[in-house]
């Protein structure tokens, strides 16, 4: 039962670290104004994209595949 508790105290802590993180690179692409180019293809970020987004470090389609990766493992 220790053992479990440890897990999730484990998990939340990275969950809230992974948060944290997510956070502050948001604010730092707002201070900027975002970004243009996609931080993972370096292609340009579409400007509805942006508009809808301005915090966007990724273009459309690479953030489809994270979250693909992410959510439907």
């Amino acid at each position: 039962m220790i053992e479990r508790c440890d897990e999730i105290e484990r998990a939340a802590q990275y969950v809230e670290a992974e948060n944290a993180r997510t956070i502050a690179e948001a604010r730092a692409a707002l201070a900027t104004s975002g970004t243009a180019e996609c931080i993972e293809c370096g292609r340009a970020i579409e400007p509805k994209r942006r508009a809808a987004m301005p915090a966007a470090r990724r273009c459309i389609e690479c953030q489809s595949l994270i979250e693909a990766e992410k959510y439907h493992k």
